[in-house]
């Protein structure tokens, strides 16, 4: 009687009148939340059909801790998985502490970096940024510029660059205890906030950066660098608006498939010529060269999936994701 999600193929939902399951699977880990007493006949089949330890309430999943309060707010941090690792590689990290997860400077360091021939093949390099991709990717939205930036580096990382991965992990020693907050108030309203820095790569690529929040809680977030060359702030800017509204129609779908359909869902943008673009369907000058696959944001906003709002660039949530900022 489950029903798969369309949007995560490792979603299942199960309803029977008042009684809901949702299901969620990594390969034989199993998170299930339920209403009423289906979902305790649901697991005491489980433990029927298959050799399964049952975990109790939800404390650990995939190195990420869990701690549900009384008031039915859920938090989730990697502290212990960030501990294990900068202890890991703790003779690569150096001394001193840092207040930010990138210099602000680093843009002219990266310059730099083109002239530099030293060979770093025993600093781990790849190893270290798996390790922070995967803090980045389950909890610290704080991290996203910072390893976004190190791993295009990759594949032959330079003294600069290896001097960028022991400034995010100076910056973890001193900051290892944030944490994300689930809270059990407000409406379920997805909302968004977009932003792009423009031409801010030595190879004047921009860079998009965008997070949504459910409520009041941040469930999704993203940062890179955009795959063709702007030729404007308002060109950088759309293209950035339209990974955001990429991202929005696929969490408006999981939602859906939830229970919790979406009104046109609200993003916040700080480009006036950015959120035109998105309503006008005419071709301007300056634009005809922009590629027909960007244009999809036109249809979402007339059918009134979402929409874009300005918001002011003081206020906009979505530039720590695209640029270096000040403690």
């Amino acid at each position: 009687g489950f029903i798969q999600s369309q949007a995560d193929p490792c979603v299942f939902v199960y309803r029977n009148k008042d009684e809901i399951i949702l299901v969620g699977i990594y390969v034989d880990d199993i998170i299930t939340i339920g209403k009423g007493k289906s979902v305790d006949h649901f697991r005491s089949n489980l433990r029927s059909h298959f050799g399964i330890t049952e975990g109790g309430p939800l404390e650990w999943y995939l190195g990420i801790s869990f701690t549900q309060s009384p008031d039915y707010s859920i938090i989730v941090d990697q502290r212990q998985y960030i501990k294990q690792k900068l202890s890991e590689f703790n003779e690569f990290i150096g001394r001193g502490g840092v207040s930010t997860p990138l210099p602000t400077d680093y843009q002219k360091l990266l310059q730099m970096a083109e002239n530099e021939d030293v060979d770093t093949s025993s600093f781990p390099y790849r190893k270290i940024v798996g390790s922070l991709m995967y803090a980045m990717l389950g909890t610290r939205p704080d991290l996203a510029t910072a390893v976004s930036v190190v791993c295009k580096y990759l594949d032959k990382p330079k003294p600069t660059h290896v001097k960028l991965v022991q400034h995010i992990l100076k910056y973890l020693c001193t900051h290892q205890d944030y944490q994300l907050k689930f809270q059990n108030y407000g409406s379920i309203i997805l909302t968004g906030y977009v932003d792009a820095g423009y031409a801010n790569d030595h190879e004047y690529k921009s860079r998009s950066g965008y997070c949504f929040f459910l409520g009041k809680s941040l469930v999704s977030w993203f940062s890179g660098l955009q795959s063709v060359v702007a030729q404007s702030s308002a060109e950088a800017e759309y293209y950035a608006a339209v990974a955001a509204a990429n991202e929005c129609i696929w969490l408006k779908q999981l939602l859906f498939d939830l229970g919790f359909p979406q009104p046109t869902i609200d993003i916040k943008e700080d480009n006036q010529a950015c959120i035109a673009l998105t309503k006008n369907p005419e071709d301007h000058k300056r634009t005809k060269h922009v590629q027909v696959k960007y244009h999809v944001i036109r249809d979402y906003v007339n059918n009134k999936l979402l929409k874009f709002t300005y918001w002011p660039t003081a206020k906009q949530l979505g530039d720590m994701f695209t640029k270096a900022l000040s403690g």
